[in-house]
Order: structure tokens, then sequence, then C-alpha cells
């Protein structure tokens, strides 16, 4: 609610929040006093929409195989039965039942569609918008990432970061948006090739995306991806120079300024824990780049291993960095979560 939901609502956009409240309801579900859950909910603003998806289909299929059955999740503490499977069963009821209780108590539409489609449709009807068509490049871009990588928001995290540094440092590298989707989408499939040998991962990374045939990208477009999802394990300007190498000399510019980029975003969530909120990358003086983290704690690790990457970004565009983490609790309703700045003297 502080760093995220009031911030956005403040601003005027349209939050979509993955259980909001409900994760919170689902006690009903364990006999929880009311009143309490009530207190405890009550200083959220209420939803507009909620929807509700029950797979009726994933809840029959859970009795033929016990390894996906968390016990928790399962009711199995509740003591309804000794049978797993149905204990699974008997709890999903209590839960959907909990949640039109609370629905209802509070007048609030619960809408179980029957699509991804008709959510859309829903949410496009209620905010006035309209958005158009899938974006078939990123959709691939994402199911590439939930396939082949164990950690997606450290991965969202890092290409939250890529770009902004890529849009406030735009003065430097001179690209545009073509340039931003394939740096974003090179930053997303960064550890694709987690599996297998630690030292191998970068090439597994990189081949992986070169032969993905990915919807909507041209073999070229995916070359530019791999090795930008790559370039994070760059130790020195010999090794980028090898990886340029290996694409076409059109691509290279780009590459060359964007891989010191990858790398540093990387850092800047070393703990995996999205602990940075927004960064700014300021040019406070002739050859001098501070990149300023705005953290949710002391974020020592990201500070450590920012300045660890910060080599390429000295190599690539001579100038020296220097790396700070500022502490700072929620931010008032009216600030910008992801503030562009870039202010130069000298």
């Amino acid at each position: 609610l502080e760093w995220e939901i009031l911030p956005a609502l403040q601003a005027g956009k349209v939050v979509l929040a993955d259980r909001y409240v409900y994760r919170t309801v689902q006690g009903m579900a364990r006999d929880l006093d009311p009143d309490w859950l009530e207190v405890l909910c009550s200083v959220a603003p209420r939803p507009d929409l909620v929807f509700l998806f029950h797979d009726e289909e994933v809840v029959r299929r859970s009795r033929l195989d016990l390894s996906t059955i968390d016990l928790y999740e399962a009711g199995m503490d509740l003591g309804l039965t000794r049978d797993v499977p149905f204990s699974y069963q008997l709890y999903q009821q209590r839960v959907r039942e909990g949640y039109e209780d609370w629905a209802e108590s509070h007048h609030i539409e619960l809408i179980q569609p029957e699509s991804l489609a008709e959510m859309v449709d829903r949410i496009e009807k209620l905010a006035g918008l309209e958005v158009g068509d899938l974006n078939v490049r990123h959709q691939a871009v994402l199911n590439m990432l939930h396939q082949h990588y164990h950690d997606p928001p450290h991965a969202m995290q890092t290409a939250t970061l890529a770009l902004q540094l890529f849009d406030q440092l735009r003065p430097l590298h001179g690209l545009g948006a073509p340039e931003a989707e394939l740096f974003e989408f090179g930053v997303l499939l960064h550890n694709v090739g987690e599996h297998g040998e630690e030292r191998d991962r970068h090439i597994r990374t990189a081949t992986i995306i070169r032969e993905s045939n990915l919807d909507g990208f041209t073999p070229d477009e995916l070359n530019v991806m791999g090795v930008l999802a790559a370039a994070h394990t760059i130790h020195h300007y010999r090794e980028l120079e090898a990886w340029l190498a290996t694409v076409p000399s059109a691509y290279r510019p780009t590459i060359e300024k964007l891989a010191p980029l990858a790398r540093l975003a990387d850092g800047m969530d070393a703990s995996h824990e999205q602990t940075v909120r927004w960064v700014e990358a300021i040019l406070a003086e002739e050859g001098k780049l501070l990149i300023r983290m705005q953290s949710r704690t002391k974020a020592k690790a990201e500070v450590h291993a920012t300045r660890e990457r910060s080599h390429l970004i000295e190599r690539v565009y001579g100038l020296d960095v220097e790396v700070i983490a500022e502490r700072q609790g929620p931010p008032p309703a009216t600030t910008n979560l992801a503030p562009l700045v870039l202010a130069q003297s000298g």
C-alpha cells in the first residue's frame, strides 16, 4: 500500500493487484475472527473490481498428483480429513466461500470470468481504455522467461532498473525506442540458461535465445538479445569485444553502449529481494556519473555489486562512476516512483 498502490492511485493510475486484501481474507477459511479481519483490512482502499479465478479442473486433477499439493494450502492443519487431496478440495471450497462472503458483506461484485480476454474487457470498460491487440513479442519473451528461469521477479526488477538507466542516459548513448525494446527483452532473459554448469551460463543463455525462434523476432534481433542477456557476466572489455564479433557490424555500436547498462542493472538487485525502488543516473560533473539508488534497506549487496560492475561504463563511456544508496521510507503519495532525472553541469 505505502510503496506501490497509494502513490499509483494518487497519480491517477490503474492498479492491478493479485490477491490484494484477499490474501488476508483467506484467513476466513481458517475461521479467523471476522471482526479482527475487518479491522486488519480497513486500511486498504476498496477495489472497484474483483476477479475470482477458480479452475475446477485444476482442483479435480490435484487428486492425481500428491507431489503438487502443499500441506498448508491443502488445509491439513484444520483437521478436516486425513485424505490430503480431499482436504485440499474442502479447503479450496472454504477459501472460495470466504471470498464470496467478504464480497457480499462489502457490496463488491465478485466477477468470475471465463477467460483472460473477458477480464481485460471489463478492465478496459471500467478505466475507459483501449489497450489494443496483445503485444506478441513481449508475451513471447515473458513466456520464455517463466519457462526457463525460476526467479522472474528478479528478472523483471533488473529490466525495470535497466530501462530507467536507459532513459536517463539517453543523451549519452543516443538510442531510441527500438533499441530500448531489445534491451528490455535481453535483460528480462539474462538468466534463462541457469540450468547446468555455472561457468557456461551466459553461453547457454545466448544460445537459447538465438535458437528460440520466438514469435515476432528476426534472427538478428534474437542475436542482439542473446548478447545483451549474456552481457551481465562480462568482466573485461576484451570479453565484450569477443561477443561483438558474433553479431553483424550494424548492431555492434548498440550492444557496446547497452551491455554496460545491463551489467550495472543486474548488480542493483544482487540480493534478489527487489529492495531498490528506483535509480537516478546523474552526470554530476564532467567525466563523472553518480548512480543513486533509492532503497527500502541499506542495500549493501546492491551497492557493492553495482560498484564492481561499473568498470564497463567507465571503459565505454569514459566516466568515473560513483554508486550510493539512500535508505528511505515509503514516498509520499504524490511521488513519481520512477523519476527520470538527468542533471548536467560543468
